[in-house]
């Protein structure tokens, strides 16, 4: 399905309902993937800065396994709703207005010009 645009002082804009579905492929593209991956950071993170004191394992699955043991799931979900929603405001942004911007600036320069 097409999204029709319409005109608007020379500048041809797609409905609300595009660029809405822009904005919410952008939360999902850039909120769940960051957020999918925070407790891979966490525990790089803390393998960096306390496993040469040997207060934490050194590498990946080993840190992983001791925040699972010491702090449970929620210790593996640590992060995951602050990065959600931070990036997920960029990710709307970024695409969303990307798309808007397009139509907006390509109106103003003329599709034969880009």
């Amino acid at each position: 399905k097409q999204h029709k645009m319409s005109e608007k002082k020379g500048i041809q804009l797609r409905d609300a309902s595009y660029y809405g579905k822009c904005m919410f492929g952008g939360v999902l593209a850039c909120g769940l993937t960051h957020a999918s991956t925070v407790t891979l950071d966490v525990a790089k993170c803390r393998s960096q800065a306390h496993g040469d004191s040997g207060r934490w394992p050194k590498g990946l699955v080993p840190s992983i396994k001791k925040i699972a043991a010491e702090e449970g799931a929620s210790g593996l979900r640590r992060g995951w709703v602050p990065t959600l929603f931070g990036y997920g405001i960029q990710g709307l942004f970024k695409f969303g207005l990307n798309e808007f911007f397009k139509d907006v600036y390509g109106g103003l320069i003329g599709v034969e010009n880009l």
